[in-house]
């Protein structure tokens, strides 16, 4: 047994009767008892399958009390949850099964019909299945053809070390990183965002970001519940639901993407009744910003059209969720900073020497802590690790108070609010096109999702409404939505350094001055 499975088994066990979760789409309340019973049972299924530790179950399923029932039973069986976009392609969730060695794969009812494509594309052989309450299946893997990154499961003797949860990240190389978030790590992370957010069992927490996301598994859910409120869980986010269900449910906080705020701002309207409500029945204490970079802007618009705390906060997910965030006391934020550093220790240092920056000196943000990582499970970077601190990539200081601000990134990931994409991703089937002679892919700024990419085109094609026509054909039908460039940019000659490199900063800087042309 482990710290987080002890405190989960406790919580849990405790007032058994008590509500815990609510699934909103149902509009149905389950208690602890009705919970662990759920779990009981899906460990019984679990062992029908002869699934045991170690082991990864690959999960493309939705927001739900029963993504929830699963992933605490495959803690307490010290089973690996990969959770991946429930919506993906088939092609593009058989590419992510290829990635690690796999015990089971659960998949969602819209991908049934599909099983026998997913099957042969993934070189997956599977031996049994079974159908679990909500209609999902799990599938034993018997065989798996291809597996592209393999690594050591943590020795079984070692319980606090075995993996909760396994996430990809896009690194400062666009490929992706296998982060696997041990028991240890993730109490470790929910203990300091309890702390932080001074949530008590008096708390109803509100699951608005998806569980396939660190943010959305460790902070909305593992650290609410280990607080011993009650979570509501609604299959994603609804700006027209969203003040309704805070208002029916009591619900006191939530984590949310600066998207998510500036759609809430967009929709003020359908915040009129709970505004109107007396201050006694106004439930919600904080809004929480986390997964992508806050603008002043609507920050500042939040909190005139809804007088709500908004409490910016800055994370990873090498560090299981939370890296630092600003105080809930009063004037205890302070402006344009991500708050408090939460993690153990956390430094600022030259990328190349490693020394360490005095008070207000920008430099890189390194982390080290119980809630950190110490290695990927497969990184083709090996220098993200040195001395046992994690470099970030994001370049910041600290204050005299030791706030901290982030000034910028070293990567060149495109973060469209907490959807880390890759630019050779986007790239890749452009490049096909003859019409084509150069590309690249990049981030602009986007009021809503912070950044989303476009893609700016070399050519000497002169029809160019075609030329718009074959991009966007080729967007729609290779890549997916999050992954689409919103915009398509024309230059004569992309700027390069010595080395031919692109230079995307400078042609970032040519967009915002209107030195492109939009097609």
């Amino acid at each position: 047994m482990t710290k987080l499975t002890h405190e989960l088994e406790r919580v849990l066990s405790t007032d058994v009767n008590s509500s815990i979760l609510v699934d909103t789409v149902n509009d149905r309340s389950y208690t602890k008892a009705e919970i662990l019973q759920k779990i009981n049972r899906f460990q019984e299924q679990l062992q029908q399958l002869r699934l045991s530790q170690p082991g990864i179950i690959l999960t493309a399923s939705g927001n739900s009390v029963d993504f929830v029932v699963r992933f605490f039973t495959e803690i307490f069986s010290g089973l690996t949850m990969y959770a991946v976009n429930p919506n993906l392609r088939v092609e593009e969730l058989a590419d992510i099964a290829k990635q690690n060695q796999l015990s089971a794969v659960i998949l969602n009812r819209n991908y049934e019909d599909q099983f026998t494509n997913f099957a042969q594309l993934s070189g997956i052989d599977f031996d049994e299945a079974l159908e679990l309450p909500n209609g999902d299946t799990i599938h034993r893997v018997s065989d798996q053809e291809i597996i592209e990154h393999r690594f050591d499961f943590p020795d079984k003797n070692e319980p606090e070390e075995q993996y909760a949860s396994l996430l990809y990240t896009s690194g400062t190389s666009g490929r992706p990183k296998a982060v696997g978030i041990n028991h240890k790590q993730v109490f470790a992370a929910a203990k300091s965002v309890i702390e932080s957010h001074n949530l008590s069992s008096s708390d109803i927490g509100y699951q608005i970001l998806p569980l396939f996301h660190v943010n959305g598994q460790i902070i909305a859910l593992i650290s609410q519940i280990l607080a011993g409120g009650k979570l509501v869980i609604p299959e994603k986010f609804s700006a027209s639901k969203f003040w309704p269900q805070i208002e029916k449910y009591h619900i006191t906080w939530a984590s949310a993407a600066p998207a998510i705020i500036g759609i809430l701002n967009k929709t003020k309207s359908n915040a009129a009744e709970y505004l109107n409500l007396p201050k006694e029945q106004k439930s919600l204490r904080f809004l929480r910003s986390a997964s992508a970079p806050l603008s002043k802007k609507t920050a500042d618009l939040f909190q005139k059209n809804f007088g709500i705390l908004l409490v910016e906060s800055y994370g990873m997910t090498e560090a299981a969720g939370q890296i630092s965030v600003n105080p809930q006391r009063k004037n205890g934020q302070k402006l344009g900073s991500v708050g408090l550093p939460t993690v153990e220790k956390l430094t600022i240092r030259d990328s190349d020497s490693h020394q360490e920056k005095k008070v207000g000196e920008i430099g890189e943000i390194t982390l080290s802590g119980p809630s950190v990582i110490q290695k990927y499970l497969w990184s083709e970077n090996k220098k993200d690790f040195v001395d046992g601190w994690f470099y970030t990539g994001d370049l910041g200081y600290l204050d005299e108070d030791n706030y901290l601000f982030i000034v910028g990134r070293k990567k060149e990931i495109i973060n469209r609010s907490g959807d880390k994409i890759s630019p050779t991703t986007i790239e890749e089937p452009f490049r096909k096109l003859s019409e084509i002679d150069d590309l690249v892919a990049l981030a602009i700024p986007d009021e809503i999702y912070g950044e989303v990419p476009a893609l700016v085109v070399q050519t000497s094609f002169n029809d160019l409404k075609k030329l718009k026509f074959d991009l966007e054909n080729i967007s729609k039908n290779s890549l997916s939505p999050i992954e689409q460039p919103v915009k398509f940019f024309l230059s004569k000659k992309l700027i390069k350094n010595a080395m031919n490199k692109v230079q995307r900063r400078k042609i970032q800087k040519q967009i915002s001055i209107g030195r492109l042309k939009q097609l």
